[in-house]
């Protein structure tokens, strides 16, 4: 079954019953504030785990790698560098 084949409100209620429950009221609210595309890449980065891996034999070489994506102010923005 494709996407297209479901009306807009059940995709979207089956993308909330997927979703972990601290994420959910978030995507409830991107459906009235008209935000979608920026709240599913906020939970999209929030859902899984770093992607900063840092092996303890390489620690200099990974630290220059990150410092191109890098974001003083945020995590998150450095995420979205990568």
């Amino acid at each position: 079954m494709s996407n297209s084949s479901l009306p807009p409100r059940a995709y979207f209620q089956l993308i909330l019953t997927i979703l972990r429950c601290s994420f959910a009221l978030f995507c409830h609210m991107q459906h009235t504030q008209g935000c979608t595309a920026e709240v599913l890449l906020v939970v999209s980065m929030l859902s899984v785990d770093t992607v900063f891996f840092r092996p303890k034999d390489r620690e200099e070489e990974s630290d220059a790698a990150r410092e191109r994506f890098f974001v003083p102010e945020s995590d998150h923005l450095t995420l979205l560098n990568t």
